[in-house]
Parts: C-alpha cells; structure tokens; sequence
C-alpha cells in the first residue's frame, strides 16, 4: 500500500497505517537519532507541538516522519522534520507528503538543515530541488527548495 501524508490536528491522535510511533515517541526517537547534543529533547519538541499549533503552525505526518510547517508568499510552505525513519523511509514519506502540499496548491516547499546526507537524498530523486549551501547557523547549513 502507498504511504499517504495526513494533516494532525490532535498531538494525542491514534496511530494510522504505517505509522508505528506515536508523536511524542517520535519526536523522541527523532532528536537521539539526529541532534543528540542538541540542548532541546524530544519530549520539549513533543510538548512545543500543541503550542505551535496555537499559533498556526500545520503539522503533517506519513509513517514515522512528521513536519511542523508554515506558508510563506507565493504560494509556499516552510517545513521541519523530525523523523524517525531510515533513508529509504524518510524518501518514501518526504514524496508522499510533497503530493499532498501540491494537492493543496502548494507551488514550492522550503526546508534548512545540516546534514548532507539530506542532500544525497535529494540528489537521488526525481525532484526538481535547488539545494545550496549558505552556513546560516545552527539547523541552517543547507537550504533546500523544492518545486511541487
């Protein structure tokens, strides 16, 4: 079955098809895996979520990855990851969610990080994405953007 992103109004929703963590299990698995000396745990980012939503924040989810977003102009969307999936994983729900930004009419996808194998991700899929490197700071290495 394909994976399918949804949009999560609800921190505390049950778990659906091929998800396998909840929220704040993923947050946590997200945050070891990713960024553990970061001084922010996965129970502080699990805890921001329902704040962030108050304040307009989206958050989406597919499987065991999740992205807390924001529209920008002209039709864009910044996103954050967190997830706690592999490499192949993290493609699978990264393509699945850029379909749903798209079937929202979502005409780019904005995201920063530091990892360059994010890069290599990208680099391996058919999307048209212009990544550069701008060593903005922490989180902000890379940007990424992506056209839907």
């Amino acid at each position: 079955m394909a994976t399918l992103a949804h949009e999560v109004t609800d921190v505390d929703t049950p778990l659906q098809e091929g998800e396998t963590l909840s929220l704040q299990e993923l947050c946590i698995a997200d945050r070891n895996k990713n960024y553990s000396d970061d001084e922010i745990s996965g129970e502080e980012v699990f805890a921001a979520l329902p704040v962030m939503q108050a304040k307009g924040d989206v958050l989406y989810r597919a499987g065991d990855t999740m992205w807390v977003t924001w529209p920008l102009p002209h039709k864009g969307i910044e996103f954050h990851s967190c997830n706690a999936e592999n490499g192949a994983g993290l493609t699978r729900n990264i393509l699945a969610f850029f379909d749903l930004l798209k079937s929202k009419g979502y005409t780019y996808a904005l995201t920063y990080y530091d990892f360059p194998q994010i890069t290599h991700l990208f680099s391996k899929s058919s999307l048209d994405v212009t990544i550069e490197k701008i060593d903005g700071g922490k989180h902000r290495t890379y940007q990424a953007k992506v056209r839907l």
